[in-house]
């Protein structure tokens, strides 16, 4: 659409009179003047957008011919300016934080197992190191963890207390099932399937103790 070369507004065609005219400031201009205007215009944005192409083709073909030569450029300008970049992925990443932990949480379900494989790999790598910085730590905050255990077990007497008996009628149900298989005479090559009572039948030993 042609605009007014005065306030940029959009240009109306007088057919009868072959002249545009602005709605806006009420100039009037000649149709073949504005024609030739636009053509003008829309060559040197032409021209602009093949000169950007072609620099762009340039430097691709000059990227594949020199790999090694532009790895080492990228790298000297990334240490140079290495401050800069960190800042603006920080930036970037806490303006985008809920689209970042979307695309985190569907690469790690689309690549669950190799990402559970090199997470092993890295671990029993590095296991000692781990172990003892885990030891390390542990011993620092020792007296902290110590104190905010009894913080808890104090705000929490009831559910420590029931999970506290629960634990100990797990282990009373535990010691009779290993009694009741030391006195079932089964052996490991026996072809015979072991019959034993389900867990549930021996709470009455349970409340008769």
């Amino acid at each position: 659409m042609p605009r007014c070369p005065n306030c940029k507004y959009i240009l109306v065609l007088l057919e009868k009179r072959r002249k545009y005219k602005c709605a806006k400031c009420g100039n009037l201009y000649f149709k073949k003047i504005i024609e030739d205007t636009e053509f003008k215009e829309l060559n040197k944005k032409q021209r602009q957008l093949e000169k950007k192409e072609a620099i762009k083709e340039r430097n691709r073909q000059w990227l594949k011919n020199n790999k090694e030569k532009a790895k080492e450029i990228r790298k000297r300008y990334y240490q140079k300016h290495k401050e800069k970049f960190k800042e603006y992925s920080r930036r970037h990443r806490t303006k985008n934080r809920e689209k970042f932990n979307k695309y985190a949480r569907e690469y790690r379900k689309k690549h669950r197992e190799e990402y559970n494989r090199k997470a092993c790999e890295k671990y029993y790598k590095k296991k000692q190191q781990i172990l003892d910085h885990k030891k390390i730590y542990r011993q620092a905050s020792k007296q902290k963890s110590n104190e905010w255990r009894k913080a808890y077990r104090n705000n929490n007497k009831e559910r420590t207390r029931l999970l506290t008996r629960i634990s100990f009628w797990r282990q009373k149900q535990k010691i009779l099932a290993l009694k009741m298989l030391e006195n079932d005479e089964y052996r490991a090559c026996n072809l015979n399937s072991l019959i034993s009572l389900p867990t549930y039948s021996l709470t009455d030993l349970l409340l008769e103790t």
